[in-house]
C-alpha cells in the first residue's frame, strides 16, 4: 500500500525547522540593533524635537540672542585652530618617534601619548596655575627675572582664545600622533630610500613621499579631532568663561543652570553642532571609504628610518615636559600650598589640603560613583562591541541593509560632539517615562552610549587582522559556539579587549562635560567635585582633586593593561 504525502504536508514538515532557523538567524542581530538604535537615536530625537515644539520660535530666540553669532564663530574657529595645531605637532612627533635610536624607540612612542592619561579638566587646571595673569607661577618667575613689579602685567594669559587652543591642542596632539604613528609604522621605507638615492633631503622626502601616504590617517584623525574640538568643554569652561569667551557648549550649559530651563533654545543652539558633526563624518567617510582598508594586519612595524636622530628624542622629551610634567608639577605644588598666590615659597608646604579634601564624604562618594560607573560601562561596551564587530566583519551573516543601519548607529556617536549627546541624554532620561536623574543608571547609560563605537572599532580591527581561520578550524573540529568563545575568542581577543578597555577608560575620564551634565547633587562624579571647587575658588582643593583624577586614570590603565598585556596603551592608537 502506497501512501502519498500531500504537498501541504510536505511543506508543513519542513516549515518548522526553516522557521526556527530563520528566527535564530534574526536573533543574532535584532536585539543589538534594537537596543543600540534606541540608545543612540532616542536621546537625539527627544532633545532636538524640543526645538520645534513652538515652530521655529526657539531658533529665532536662540539665534537672535546677543552674542550667539560670536559664540558660533568662536566654536568653529577654536575647532579649526585645534586641528591645525594638533596635525602639525602630532605629525612631527610621529616622525620623530620613528627616528629615535632603537633602544629609545619604545620610550619615544609612549611619551606623546601621556597627555591622554591626564584628564582634560586636570590639565586645564594645571595651566591655570602656571599661566594665570596674576598668580600664574611662570608669569611670576618671568616678572621676577625682568624686574616687573606690577602684577597686572603678565607675558602670558591663559584666559584667552589662544590659551584654549594651546591647552586643548596638546591633548588632541596625542590623538593625531596615534593615527599618524600607526600609519608611518605600516608604510614601507622603500620609497624614502629611493628618494634618498635620488638626492632628496629627509625634509623633501617627508613632504613628497611620506606625507601623501599618510592621507588616510590624517583625514581620519583630523575628522575625529575636529568633532571632539567642536564639543569640547573643559578648556572653554575653565579658561574661556573667566575671559567672557563663550562657545556653543558653554552657552548651552549656562542656560541649563537657569530656571526654568528653555530646552527648546538649548536644543536649537545644539543643532549647528549636530549638523556640523554629521557633515564632517560624511566627508570623512567619503574621503576614506571602507575603514577596513586601513586596518593594520599584524603587529610588526614595517617602517625603518634610514637615519635615527638623537634630536628626535630631544624634541619628544621637550613635548612631554611641557604637556605633562609642567602642569602636574604646578598641580602638585598648589595642592601642598595653604593658598594659591603669586608668592612662591617652599617653607610653608603642607599636606593639610589632602587630609581635608580626602576626608570629605562627598568626594569619597564621587570616587565610588566614577569607578563603579566606569567599570560597569566597560563590562557593557566590550561584549556589545564584540557582538557588533562580529556583524560588521561578516562573522554573523546579515543583509546589506542591516550592515548599513549598524554602520550609521556606530557612526553617530563619533559624528556628534559628546557634549551635545550629554545634553540629549540628560533631557531624554531625566524626564518621564524614565526619570533616571540622580541615579547611577543615567551615568552608566550615558557613558555606554558614547563609548560603544570606540570598543567596536578596536575589536573590528582585531577580527579582521586575525582572519576567520581560527574560528573555522574550531567549528571543523566540532566545537560549539560556547566552547569556541572560551577556547578561541577569549585568548585571541584578550589583548584587543584590553586595548578597548584602556581606550574607553581614558576617554571616560576625558569626557568632563557628559559627567558634569548627568551628575546630580546626590550622585556626584569626581570631575563634578573639581568643577564645584573651582567655581568656589578653593584652588588648593582643585589641585588635590585634579591629582586624584590623574591617579585614578593611571591606576585604571595599569590594571586593565595588566590583564591585556603591556602593549595595550600603544595599541589604543589603532582605532
Amino acid at each position: 500500500m502506497t501512501i502519498t504525502v500531500a504537498p501541504a504536508e510536505r511543506l508543513g514538515s519542513g516549515a518548522g525547522p526553516r522557521l526556527w532557523q530563520g528566527l535564530a538567524s534574526v536573533m543574532t542581530w535584532l536585539p543589538l540593533i534594537l537596543v543600540l538604535g534606541f540608545a543612540v537615536l532616542w536621546p537625539l530625537f527627544a532633545f532636538e524635537l524640543q526645538s520645534f515644539v513652538d515652530g521655529f520660535k526657539s531658533y529665532e530666540d536662540a539665534f537672535g540672542s546677543p552674542g550667539f553669532v560670536r559664540s558660533a564663530l568662536v566654536t568653529f574657529a577654536l575647532a579649526i585652530a585645534d586641528v591645525i595645531f594638533a596635525v602639525i605637532l602630532g605629525t612631527a612627533l610621529a616622525w620623530c618617534a620613528l627616528r629615535t635610536p632603537a633602544r629609545w624607540r619604545s620610550f619615544g612612542s609612549m611619551i606623546p601619548l601621556m597627555p591622554l592619561l591626564v584628564p582634560g579638566v586636570a590639565a586645564a587646571s594645571g595651566w591655570v596655575f602656571l599661566l594665570s595673569p596674576r598668580a600664574g607661577y611662570i608669569n611670576t618667575i618671568l616678572r621676577s627675572l625682568f624686574g616687573i613689579t606690577d602684577i597686572t602685567q603678565a607675558p602670558f594669559n591663559i584666559y584667552s582664545f589662544w590659551g584654549m587652543v594651546f591647552v586643548s591642542g596638546l591633548i588632541f596632539t596625542s590623538f593625531i600622533f596615534m593615527f599618524v604613528h600607526n600609519g608611518l609604522r605600516n608604510t614601507g621605507g622603500e620609497y624614502e630610500e629611493a628618494a634618498a638615492v635620488s638626492g632628496a633631503s629627509p625634509l623633501r622626502s617627508f613632504f613628497t613621499i611620506t606625507l601623501p601616504q599618510l592621507r588616510p590617517a590624517l583625514a581620519y584623525g583630523s575628522g575625529i579631532v575636529f568633532m571632539l574640538a567642536l564639543g569640547q568643554f573643559s578648556a572653554p569652561v575653565l579658561l574661556g568663561v573667566p575671559a567672557r569667551i563663550d562657545v556653543l557648549t558653554t552657552r548651552m550649559f549656562s542656560m541649563l543652570e537657569s530656571y526654568p530651563v528653555a530646552y527648546g533654545e538649548v536644543a536649537a543652539i545644539g543643532m549647528p553642532l549636530l549638523l556640523a558633526g554629521v557633515v564632517v563624518a560624511g566627508i570623512q567617510r567619503w574621503v576614506i571609504g571602507d575603514l577596513r582598508r586601513y586596518v593594520t594586519v599584524g603587529g610588526r612595524a614595517q617602517y625603518s628610518p634610514r637615519k635615527p636622530s638623537r634630536w628626535a628624542l630631544t624634541w619628544i622629551s621637550l613635548f612631554g615636559f611641557i604637556a605633562v610634567a609642567l602642569p602636574l608639577v604646578a598641580i602638585l605644588y598648589t595642592s601642598l600650598s595653604p593658598f594659591w598666590t603669586q608668592n612662591m615659597s617652599f617653607g610653608n608646604l603642607t599636606t593639610r589640603n589632602f587630609v581635608t579634601v580626602l576626608s570629605g564624604q562627598n568626594l569619597l562618594s564621587a570616587v565610588r560613583t566614577s569607578l563603579v560607573a566606569s567599570a560597569t560601562t566597560i563590562l557593557i561596551v566590550l561584549p556589545a562591541g564584540y557582538w557588533a564587530a562580529l556583524i560588521v566583519t561578516g562573522r554573523i551573516q546579515t543583509s546589506w541593509w542591516i550592515l548599513r543601519l549598524l554602520d550609521i548607529l556606530l557612526l553617530l556617536p563619533f559624528a556628534i560632539p559628546a557634549t551635545l549627546y550629554g545634553f540629549a541624554l540628560l533631557f531624554a532620561y531625566a524626564h518621564p517615562p524614565f526619570a533616571l536623574y540622580g541615579t547611577y543608571t543615567i551615568i552608566i547609560v550615558a557613558y555606554a552610549t558614547i563609548m560603544i563605537p570606540y570598543s567596536t572599532r578596536v575589536l573590528v580591527s582585531a577580527l579582521i587582522a586575525f582572519g576567520p581561520e581560527p574560528w573555522e578550524a574550531s567549528a571543523i573540529c566540532g566545537a560549539g559556539p560556547a566552547r569556541t568563545f572560551v577556547r578561541v575568542s577569549l585568548p585571541l581577543m584578550r589583548r584587543s579587549a584590553s586595548v578597548a578597555g584602556v581606550m574607553v577608560f581614558i576617554l571616560l575620564f576625558q569626557e568632563f562635560a557628559v559627567s558634569l551634565l548627568v551628575r546630580s547633587a546626590t550622585t556626584q562624579v569626581v570631575g563634578g567635585v573639581l568643577y564645584d571647587q573651582y567655581v568656589a575658588g578653593s584652588y588648593p582643593a582643585v589641585a588635590v582633586v585634579a591629582l586624584l583624577l590623574v591617579a585614578m586614570t593611571a591606576v585604571g590603565v595599569i590594571i586593565i593593561t595588566a590583564v591585556g598585556g603591556s602593549e595595550a596603551i600603544k595599541g589604543s592608537g589603532g582605532r
